[in-house]
């Protein structure tokens, strides 16, 4: 073989060399990248399970004030429809005679 053709083919496998070490370093970096993320992501799954569950308690407390407002409501027009029956009642009586307003004690009747 001549010197051109062993000069060919040094550089062809120098720069195979240097693509496979490119390669492969840029391989070691997106490992360490995901690591990186794996290791963030654990850390952020308490927060995430935190947020779930105080999630699911709001949503509990709302449907109980939800429940609590309706029975309220309900409440505030059962006392309305007494009240009104009663002042309809206490219309109809008939008038009570005057009651004197005698302090007892010290000896009077």
């Amino acid at each position: 073989m001549t010197p051109p053709v062993w000069l060919a083919l040094a550089s062809l496998c120098a720069g195979l060399f240097v693509q496979v070490a490119v390669f492969a370093f840029m391989l070691g970096r997106l490992s360490q990248r995901v690591t990186t993320l794996e290791r963030d992501g654990s850390a952020l799954q308490g927060i995430r399970d935190a947020v779930t569950k105080l999630t699911v308690q709001m949503e509990t407390a709302q449907a109980d004030i939800t429940h609590i407002s309706r029975d309220v409501s309900g409440l505030q027009r059962s006392l309305s429809n007494i009240v009104t029956d009663r002042s309809d009642k206490f219309l109809e009586l008939p008038p009570s005679p005057p009651r004197s307003r005698r302090r007892q004690g010290r000896g009077e009747p």
